[in-house]
């Protein structure tokens, strides 16, 4: 699928770990906060929850005039207390 893009899109992949691994979280939000700030982009997209977190912060602390995620389910749903109502409000931030 990526190999039929034009030649004016530009893919960049920044290795994410599916769970929580606060270093390699760190080093990710710091990668895409480089790639970021170094290509000048107007438009950031994610679209799975734990990228999208990372690159909702790294686009804000890279001053991204545009950043959107897409949800592709409700999260919160299957969780509770503390990390319901965080994801609860990331969901509200990322609007």
């Amino acid at each position: 699928m990526i190999d039929n893009l034009p030649s004016c899109v530009k893919v960049h992949s920044v290795p994410i770990e599916r769970s929580i691994h606060i270093f390699k979280d760190v080093k990710a939000l710091w990668l895409l906060y480089k790639l970021y700030r170094s290509n000048n982009f107007d438009l950031i997209h994610s679209i799975t929850p734990k990228a999208g977190l990372l690159s909702i912060l790294a686009g804000r602390l890279a001053q991204i005039p545009n950043r959107l995620h897409t949800f592709t389910g409700q999260v919160w749903v299957t969780q509770r207390g503390l990390l319901k109502l965080a994801s609860l409000r990331y969901a509200q931030v990322s609007k």
